[in-house]
């Protein structure tokens, strides 16, 4: 994968050889800091990136890496898609480095059998949007998101009767309840185009490694679990969902609420969620507890497919 412009390698890292180099360019990035917002973030990843990603590959110049990007094991869409993010060193040819990575992770993706990269474009990071497309992804504006914040303020906390709430606990896996989320999952976002099927082992990994955790509410009657909720440890609130039967009964605020009152027990009392443009049950719901849009920024998926070999 060597282009005429500069003398890049590319390569899947392999930590053996090239730690020291991905050391040294995070380094660079001032990511090593305890005092940095990204830390945490990349800690987990060079402890066992292979518990964290699906794959991750680097630009070489010589022997200092120079941009890499990395494969999410989370299937997004369906069970052929990944989510990429791609990162190049500012004081490089963004799209020459990010076109020869791009072309390397084609190969191991096909050979994997998947179809498509998916990429995701924050607003503070805009110029990755031309970018993206200079190298061969398609901007589609139906999965275009927001950021919505909570900081403070009320919400309502109504419990609703004939349902308990109660959390996954991953220092006590059960293959049952994962089983269920995973199936509870799949049933209320089967029309939500970005969201691919889960597993019960994916509720587990999630948890363990993906900095997730999950809570639900249970009928009490029945022990069937008809709300689920998704949640980071940096304060993400990223998904809940309710059965069509328990719609208007006040299940998802009840949740929401107590979720957030478990991240505000936990220590975390700034929120923040993603949430589709087109999405306006979901952007009401966030408005009657408390939140509010992040300024006006939009958050841009871009899609390529894979040339299958």
């Amino acid at each position: 994968m060597t282009d005429t412009k500069l003398p890049l390698h590319i390569a899947q890292y392999d930590p053996a050889t090239m730690e020291g180099p991905f050391r040294a360019l995070l380094g660079r990035w001032g990511v090593l800091e305890q005092s940095s917002p990204f830390y945490d973030y990349w800690q987990p990843i060079l402890k066992d990136h292979r518990t964290v990603l699906d794959d991750l590959v680097m630009a070489f110049d010589g022997e200092a890496v120079i941009g890499l990007a990395q494969v999410n094991w989370r299937p997004t869409l369906d069970n052929k898609a990944r989510s990429v993010t791609y990162f190049i060193n500012t004081d490089q040819p963004k799209e020459h480095v990010a076109r020869a990575i791009k072309q390397h992770l084609d190969i191991i993706l096909a050979k994997r059998g998947l179809t498509t990269q998916v990429a995701f474009s924050p607003p503070e990071y805009a110029d990755y949007n031309a970018f993206y497309e200079q190298i061969g992804f398609v901007h589609r504006a139906e999965y275009d998101s927001m950021r919505m914040i909570w900081d403070g303020g009320d919400y309502t906390k109504s419990a609703v009767a004939g349902l308990s709430i109660h959390h996954y606990d991953h220092d006590h896996p059960d293959p049952v309840i994962e089983a269920e989320l995973a199936t509870m999952f799949n049933r209320t976002f089967a029309n939500e185009p970005a969201c691919a099927d889960l597993e019960g082992k994916d509720i587990r990994k999630l948890s363990v490694h993906g900095g997730m955790w999950f809570a639900y509410a249970r009928e009490q009657a029945t022990g069937t679990i008809v709300a689920y909720a998704e949640c980071g440890v940096d304060g993400l609130f990223s998904a809940i969902s309710v059965i069509r039967p328990y719609w208007g009964k006040g299940v998802a605020e009840w949740l929401a609420a107590h979720c957030m009152d478990h991240f505000r027990a936990n220590g975390i009392d700034k929120l923040w969620s993603l949430v589709r443009t087109r999405n306006a049950a979901s952007i009401r719901l966030h408005e009657r507890m408390g939140w509010k849009r992040d300024g006006d920024g939009i958050y841009r998926y871009f899609f390529s497919q894979i040339e299958q070999a």
